[in-house]
């Protein structure tokens, strides 16, 4: 029950950092003018942080069976994105090549939490 809490508070904590992250990338968009390419890599860069970071408290909570907990981690966090991203948008195409991408590097960015803490 504590681990299931843990993963809770890694996943809230991961959400306030993609929050603030956004809303940097968002406003350096804004008054720099970056281009497209700039906020795909701002994108990218916001989720690898993010699960990182979310996926090393987990690890540091949990101290057992880091890397399952990293794992764990990442998949929730971008399943709750997918479930909401397909609430949101219904008749959107989520599921694209692109979606396979960004689920390695959420899953990945979580176990590389969860095994360097």
């Amino acid at each position: 029950m504590k681990k299931g809490i843990r993963l809770l508070q890694g996943l809230l904590l991961a959400y306030i950092i993609t929050g603030i992250l956004l809303m940097v990338l968002a406003f350096l968009l804004y008054r720099l003018e970056w281009g497209e390419n700039a906020s795909h890599i701002g994108i990218i860069v916001t989720y690898i942080l993010s699960t990182v970071i979310g996926g090393f408290y987990v690890g540091k909570k949990v101290k057992r069976q880091r890397f399952l907990f990293g794992l764990a981690f990442g998949t929730l966090y971008i399943g709750i994105i997918l479930g909401i991203s397909m609430i949101l948008y219904p008749k959107a195409e989520i599921f694209s090549g692109s979606l396979v991408t960004v689920f390695g590097m959420c899953v990945g960015g979580g176990m590389l939490g969860g095994i360097l803490s």
